[in-house]
């Protein structure tokens, strides 16, 4: 008769001991011993919880069961295992209508560690025994449970505290250092995370970080399992530990680490995947700056399509038509031959260009937008627009902090009143509002933060004048300035219209094309006619005029 095995264990450390190593030569053992033939066929559930269930619904043993009343495996058949708990051990109802299904249908389970078989014709006193030690086994796992929960709560509320650190997993930056309960830096890593975050500050897009990373033959953290076409870890044939391999760069892995607050020092406490109170500050070592943290933050928000390797247009993502709304269509060369009057670098509608509809005739010379928007940019006093809008952002800041507070206030104040019976459907409505309301007011913090980031001009840009733009690096940094400032720049045949973020200027400002700004006279001029609607020729400076005659 064909005999199928079963190994199991919970935990994917146990890989690295003696316990698959012995529950394998059982199972030979006594195949040889009562004249079994072992199917090749090897259910295996490594590293998968028994008290969950999790082997039963989705493991291993699941495809063995649904195999059994598919008819794929054909029964009568032997499942052998060390012992029943590695059947189950989940609760006892669950356990026992496993164990007598699978008898019921012709399975003949046998427990390696005391040779006991159990069958269809088993004794009723054989199958109240094995219904014990199924219940014995979900008693153990639960009280454990139990320990390892209340455990855990301890070492949150120490962790809370600040006495001690809640895990030795951390970062994979960062090591613990067992004796001084302290986490250290591993250098090399560091460095790659502060180059990461330098590129994506400089304009770099993931896909050319990732590109850059892996050019250079950068390592990345830590390791990652092999696993085979099951989803099941590999282990060596010689040694049988779990295969492991250096890991790869991803996109997903550069995004996840320029989105980790735990790069500036927070640690959020989760139970069972939900955060535990607030965000734990300086748990970790700081290894980035939060303000260039925040910085890099807010460029997820300003998301930019259509880059190329060289990065020609330095106003990507912020160009859309004035007419119709829609995206402008940036090339570098003539649209078709003969027209040699056409710019080399030009704008289109998108819409006008797929016959959509029509917004505007013909192209825009790109060279033009380009020097009205670094004209009004560059004699722009961005000083006195930080100061002014880091004052209201300060202020809304505090505003939300002390919102923050009172709608924490109120949920403790609730909290308290279940504890002292008062457990009202209203009173869980009103708390999950506020717990809604909550988690908007941490989000708007969060965005306030990251804006008060943004307003502080890029440090490698000490003025638009020694921009090189000649260099794809160049370009990059003006739309990262630009970025900073400006929230859109619309165009049509004659003007630009750009919009700033900043609260002092509320209104887009408008510059004809075909003016010559390398004047800061007709520029200032400009400015005057404007003002007159915006009141914002304060915020303009032509002490020394910064646009050169040819910028591109």
């Amino acid at each position: 008769m064909k005999a199928y095995s079963y190994i199991r264990f919970s935990k994917q450390s146990q890989a690295q001991g003696d316990s698959y190593r012995r529950q394998s030569e059982q199972v030979k053992e006594y195949c040889n011993k009562h004249n079994l033939i072992l199917s090749n066929q090897t259910f295996e559930d490594l590293g998968i919880s028994a008290y969950s269930g999790d082997n039963i619904s989705t493991g291993a043993l699941s495809l063995f069961i649904e195999g059994v009343k598919s008819k794929a495996i054909p029964t009568p058949c032997y499942l052998l295992l060390e012992n029943l708990d590695r059947l189950s051990r989940a609760e006892i109802k669950r356990a026992t209508m496993l164990f007598l299904d699978l008898l019921d249908r012709n399975v003949t389970l046998v427990t390696l560690s005391d040779s006991k078989v159990y069958d269809s014709n088993s004794e009723m006193v054989d199958v109240m025994q094995a219904i014990m030690i199924l219940n014995r086994g979900w008693e153990e796992s639960e009280t454990k449970s139990k320990r390892v929960r209340a455990a855990k709560q301890a070492k949150r509320e120490t962790t809370l505290a600040g006495e001690t650190k809640f895990t030795g997993n951390c970062p994979k930056w960062l090591k613990l250092n067992k004796e001084t309960q302290t986490f250290e830096e591993i250098p090399e890593f560091v460095d790659t995370l502060k180059r990461i975050f330098d590129m994506r500050s400089k304009g770099y897009g993931i896909v050319k970080i990732l590109k850059t990373l892996n050019e250079e033959g950068t390592i990345a953290f830590g390791s990652k399992t092999v696993k085979d076409e099951n989803g099941q870890p590999v282990k060596d044939k010689k040694t049988g530990k779990i295969k492991k391999v250096p890991s790869q760069w991803s996109q997903t892995t550069v995004v996840n680490y320029l989105k980790s607050k735990a790069v500036i020092g927070e640690f959020q406490l989760r139970q069972d995947g939900v955060p535990i109170g607030d965000p734990i500050p300086n748990y970790f070592p700081t290894v980035i700056e939060p303000e260039l943290f925040y910085r890099v933050q807010d460029t997820f928000g300003k998301v930019t399509r259509g880059r190329t390797a060289t990065f020609r247009n330095p106003l990507v993502g912020l160009l859309s038509c004035h007419v119709c709304g829609g995206p402008i269509k940036f090339d570098h060369v003539a649209p078709r031959k003969g027209r040699r009057h056409a710019p080399k670098k030009y704008l289109r509608c998108k819409s006008t260009y797929e016959k959509k509809h029509k917004c505007f005739d013909g192209m825009i010379n790109f060279t033009g937008v380009l020097n009205s928007v670094i004209a009004l940019t560059a004699y722009l006093n961005f000083s006195k627009i930080n100061s002014e809008d880091h004052d209201a952002l300060t202020a809304k800041l505090s505003k939300l902090d002390i919102q923050k507070k009172g709608i924490e206030d109120k949920l403790k104040n609730y909290s308290a009143a279940i504890a002292d019976g008062l457990n009202t459907s209203i009173v869980i409505d009103d708390m999950n509002k506020l717990s809604t309301e909550l988690e908007q007011i941490k989000v708007d913090i969060e965005t306030t933060k990251a804006s008060l980031s943004s307003i502080q001009p890029s440090e490698s840009l000490e003025g638009i004048e020694k921009l090189d733009l000649e260099t794809e690096q160049g370009r990059r940094n003006l739309n990262l300035f630009l970025k900073q400032y400006v929230e859109k720049i619309q165009v049509d045949k004659n003007n630009v219209y750009i919009t700033f973020f900043s609260q002092q200027i509320p209104h887009p400002v408008c510059a004809p094309l075909g003016l010559n700004y390398s004047d800061p006279e007709v520029l200032e001029d400009r400015i005057d006619q404007t003002d007159m609607a915006l009141n914002i020729d304060s915020y303009f400076e032509f002490d020394e005029p910064p646009v050169k005659d040819s910028l591109i």
